[in-house]
Parts: structure tokens; sequence; C-alpha cells
């Protein structure tokens, strides 16, 4: 019976396994690369194609999601290090304290010239005062600003980090123009309110609803009052050709953080083009609990000054705004997507207001820290930057293969010649190891680098170590010579199983203490490793037992040779 379920197991993970790996060998050794490019198409470019080349732009999106990542040294792109320009923020604060002494209420620095020594002194003790504090306010309001952009480039692992020295770390695996990526990501963003087309979102539902379900996302939204459904475009964005959008109107897409805190595409919606509000005006925000409900909103108030050439404060522009589109939705937007799209209830004339959605706290809480973020609030400035292309990328890979296909061949070598059959079955199952490490990380998108690929290597040394313990124990039992080699298997792999799981125990917390504390290339070691050690746990205990039961009873094999 046990061997039965055994059986059943290794079929179920070997079909697992090809289910998980056949798009990554398809992706990367048979599509050509022409074929890849198009998932790279805009909005614009893929609704001028034609019918059968939108679907297969569809197929070819959905294929990515599902194809092992590489990082960025197996792939090439691009790797920035960025800070706070100390020098631009200092002018900057020199300039604000500036105005702030000069129409400062009490008066007592109002008449003075901006050359005056006193003057000079108290602009500069407020400078140094404050530098800290606004460096990190800075940093931080950065650090949130290129995790929303990165997304766009579609590489498979955008990666961004905030380090303890205060500097900003961008990884972008697989980006094919460096430069466009590096001046998107360091130059300065933009907050926007927008109205949504309700009428266009309409006319597109009622049309396409019943008979295209596919070209929609259903979002579910829950209340007190009940369970609602929202219609969104599908994020795939494939427009039908006989839709036609006005000149003033355009998709925008929504976005929302996992509770991993990476941001994701939710659907699309109608926005006007016009901006009718700048974030520029946003003075502050942050979440705030109903008065008398445990639900969560996100509270801002507007500056009551002028900007630019602008004729209207922010406050008066949000009180004409939301007087003239009662009822309706407006978008807050910043970089392009869409971060929320309340119902404007009423005229709001006091410059505050509360944006409602049926917030989580943590929802509420990005949502704050996107609009206090709603551009630099200074000038970044490269400190380094790496573009690997993706010939060294390739190079990079081979190295990697063949120091790993040397390695694997050396084991099963030994294997086979010091264990002999016992050995060679052992090879089997390590050969498994492989593959069914490589369809978790697949299916778990994790991101292969080649540190990862060293964290293989270090796998399939700890597999095989693994199964040199089961029969030396084996070994053991048979050296003694009062058990049958049924009873000599059994005991062999029941005493190596705590001793097994004793040592990779060990490993699996370094592994997990790499991947909470480490970055870059080492956090890629860290993700192979512990993968790596849970497939070798599985296939020294399981498969390679299975195999052992299962020659003996094929071959009727009294005795392993061993």
């Amino acid at each position: 019976m046990k061997f039965k379920l055994r059986t059943v197991v290794v079929i179920l993970t070997l079909l697992l396994c090809w289910w998980g790996l056949k798009d990554t060998i398809e992706w990367y050794f048979v599509m050509p690369e022409s074929e890849k490019d198009l998932i790279g198409l805009s909005l614009e470019e893929v609704d001028a194609l034609s019918t059968n080349q939108k679907a297969k732009v569809l197929a070819l999106k959905e294929k990515r999601k599902r194809v092992l990542n590489l990082g960025l040294d197996l792939q090439g792109g691009l790797y920035l290090v960025l800070s706070v320009d100390e020098k631009s923020l200092t002018e900057d604060l020199v300039a604000r304290y500036t105005v702030d002494l000069k129409t400062s209420t009490n008066g007592t620095f109002r008449t003075m010239s901006v050359t005056n020594p006193e003057f000079i002194r108290e602009v500069t003790r407020r400078v140094d005062e404050n530098f800290a504090r606004e460096k990190d306010s800075a940093t931080a309001s950065a650090y949130e600003k290129i995790k929303n952009r990165v997304d766009q480039f579609g590489v498979s692992e955008p990666l961004v980090e905030k380090g303890n020295d205060q500097r900003i770390y961008v990884s972008l695996a697989g980006i094919k123009d460096p430069q466009a990526a590096e001046e998107i990501v360091s130059k300065a963003g933009r907050l926007t309110f927008q109205i949504v087309d309700e009428d266009l979102m309409k006319s597109f539902i009622d049309k396409y609803a019943q008979t295209r379900p596919e070209l929609f996302s259903l979002v579910e939204h829950r209340s007190r009052s009940g369970k609602s459904v929202e219609y969104l475009i599908n994020v795939d964005g494939i427009l039908p050709a006989d839709f036609e959008v006005p000149e003033g109107t355009a998709v925008y897409w929504i976005w929302e953080r996992d509770r991993f805190g990476t941001s994701k595409k939710k659907g699309g919606i109608f926005l006007k083009k016009e901006i009718v509000l700048d974030g520029k005006y946003i003075d502050s925000a942050q979440p705030s609990f109903g008065q008398y409900s445990s639900e969560v909103h996100v509270s801002f108030t507007l500056k009551d000054t002028k900007l630019d050439e602008d004729k209207e404060t922010g406050v008066e522009q949000l009180a004409r705004v939301t007087g003239e589109n009662v009822n309706k939705r407006m978008a807050i937007v910043l970089d392009g997507k869409v971060q929320s799209y309340p119902v404007i209830k009423g005229r709001i004339p006091g410059g505050s207001g509360q944006i409602t959605g049926n917030f989580t706290a943590e929802e509420a809480k990005n949502l704050s820290a996107i609009l206090n973020a709603g551009s630099f609030k200074a000038s970044l400035k490269v400190d380094e930057k790496r573009s690997v292309g993706p010939s060294l990328g390739r190079d990079s890979i081979m190295a990697g293969v063949q120091a790993a296909m040397i390695g694997f061949v050396l084991i099963v070598v030994f294997m086979a010649v010091y264990y002999k059959y016992a050995g060679f079955l052992s090879d089997i199952a390590l050969l498994l190891n492989f593959v069914i490490a490589l369809a978790v990380m697949t299916q778990l998108q994790a991101t292969l680098t080649l540190p990862g690929i060293g964290g293989l290597i270090l796998m399939l040394g700890m597999a095989v170590d693994a199964n040199v313990l089961i029969f030396e124990r084996i070994r053991e039992e048979m050296r003694r010579g009062d058990a049958t080699m049924r009873v000599a298997i059994d005991k062999g792999f029941g005493r190596a199983f705590m001793t097994i799981f004793d040592s990779n125990l060990t490993t699996l917390l370094s592994a997990l203490v790499m991947m909470q504390m480490g970055s870059g290339m080492v956090k890629g070691f860290a993700v192979t490793l512990f993968i790596g050690i849970l497939t070798s746990m599985f296939t020294a205990l399981f498969v390679t037992r299975y195999l052992v039961d299962g020659s003996m009873s094929l071959f009727k094999i009294k005795r392993l040779p061993i």
C-alpha cells in the first residue's frame, strides 16, 4: 500500500514539474526573440493589430507569467544607486526658510534684507537643525515614488530597496532601454486629480459585459450593505476595434498593493485627460477613522496658496471642481497609475476632505504615503550606474550552467562508483530534485540569479549528503547481519531521518534570515537555497526510498548492492 501511494505521488510530482517548466523551456529555448518582443507593445500598438495578433499577444502575456524569472546578472538590465542631492536640498531649504521668515506673522524678519547677517544666521540655523530630518523625508518620498514607477517597464522582477545608508537601490532586469529607464526612475513625478468618464464607462459595460466578458476584470466590494461587483477594463487592456475612445479620454490603470507590498494592476478605467487639480497643492494626508464607526478614511488638506502662474489656490480649485462634479468620481493618479477614485458627495469649500473606499488600515496608510509623496521633495543624483548587456548575461548563464553540469556529473560519478547500484538510484533522485526545485521557483515567481545557480549547486551537494547518510545507516544495519534487507532499509531510512532533518533545519534557518535581511544577489542565493533544501529533503527521504523499494520488488533483489 505504501509503495502504491509513493508511486502516485512520484507520478503527480513529475506531471506537476512538466506543467511548471514547459512554458519556461519554450520561452528560453524555443521561442524566437521577435515573438517575445510583442509583450512590450503599447496599448495603442496592440489595438492596431488584427484579431488573431491580439489573441497571440494575450497568450504571450499569460505565458510570460508562468516563466522562470532571470535576474539582472543573467539577462542584462540596469542597476542604479540613487541618493538625495544634498546641494539641491540645501538650496531648496534656504529658499523655503527665506520665504517663511519674510512672511512670518510676528514680523521680526519681514523687513530685513536677505543679505542681513542676522537674517542669514537664522536661515542657516533652521537649515542645520532640519537638514537630517528633511533628507530622511526626501529619501522616503523618493523610495515610495520609485516603487510605483518600476512596474511600467515589464521586467521580470523589479527590485527597489532603501538601504541604511540613506540610498535607494534599483535593479531592473531585462530592461531594453537603460537610458530611458534611468530618466524615468530618477526624475520627479506628478500627482494629478482627474474626472472619471462615467458615460463612456457605462457605454462600454452595456455594450460588452454580456457578450465579451474577457474584456473585463470583476472586482468584488464588501460593505455593511452587502456585496457589489464592479466592472473594470481587463488588465491586458486590449479594447475592441469597433469601440472608439474620444480624443479627451484615455484608459488609466488602477493599482493596488498586495500583502507583500508589491504594486499590481487591478484593472482599467476611462478618465478624462484634463487635470482638474494638481497634486502639488497637497499639504498633508493621513489615515483617519469615522467618528461613529470603525471605517478607515484618508484625510487630506490643501495649500491655500497660489503656485506657479495659477489663478486659484488649491483650496479654491478643490471647491470649484467638487462643486461642478457632484456625484461623479474623481481619480487620484500618481505617475499615470490610479490609486483611488472616490465619489464626490458634495462641494468641499475648506480645502480639506476625506477619501473613502472600504480601506483597510494598511491601504489607508499606503494611500496617505502616496499623497504625501506626490513628487520628489528633493532632486536625486545617481551615485552608481551599472548597465549589464544581454550578451554578458548569456555568458553568465553559460558559465553558471557549465559549473552546474560539471558539479552534477562529478556527483553522479562518485555516487555510482562508491555506492554502486544504490548510488545510481540516488543519482536519478538527484536529477529529479533539480527539476522539482526549478519548477517550484517558477510557480513562486522567484528570480534565478548567478548566485542562485551557486545555491542550486550547494543544494545538490546537500542532497548527496542526505543520501550518503541514508546509505551509511543501511550499511551499518547490514553489517550486523541480524536483519533482513528489507528491515535494514527501513531502519537505515528511519535512523537517517532525524540527522538529515537537524542538519537541514539549521541551513534552512540561515537561508530564511538571508531572505529577510539580504538584498539583490544575496537574496537570490538565499531563495534558491531555501527551496533547494526543501526539495532535497523530499527526494532523499521519499523519492530515493521509492526507487530503492521499487527496484527490489521489480528485479527481485535480495541484497542491495551498496
